[in-house]
């Protein structure tokens, strides 16, 4: 919605597209905070509550950071003329950094799709387990 805002003159698309990512990061950061809550080890919450935030905040800042950098380096090839006059608008650095968010998302879904089954099946192949009816389970 963001990259496509510019082109429409869409200043409501713009907002709504910023409130989505901002929710879409809050509803990011409260599921995988959760996750990290729900380790089957309790004396392991803490190391993994601890982790959970450290690596975050220092993902959110390198994000910050790169995107940053690469907005003030395409503002300035745009300032310049250096990309053409196609892409002579103050809009370009903007649509750049957030179609290389959008391309990263995915690349990172792709990553994870395989941890997420691999997960699934441990769990269903731990509960099958502990549901076993076994010989120390007859009364005697």
């Amino acid at each position: 919605m963001i990259i496509f805002a510019s082109g429409l003159h869409s200043s409501l698309m713009f907002q709504m597209g910023a409130m989505l990512i901002g929710f879409g990061e809050g509803l990011f950061g409260v599921g995988t905070l959760s996750f990290a809550m729900r380790l089957r080890d309790p004396s392991q919450h803490g190391i993994a509550l601890g982790a959970w935030g450290a690596v975050f905040a220092t993902a959110e800042g390198l994000s910050f950071a790169m995107s940053g950098v690469a907005k003030d380096w395409l503002s300035h090839l745009v300032s310049r003329g250096a990309l053409g006059p196609g892409l002579n608008t103050p809009t370009v650095p903007y649509s750049a950094v957030y179609l290389l968010e959008i391309v990263v998302l995915f690349a990172t879904l792709v990553a994870l799709g395989p941890l997420v089954v691999r997960r699934g099946e441990r769990e269903r192949a731990a509960d099958a387990d502990s549901t076993a009816f076994g010989l120390a389970d007859i009364p005697a």
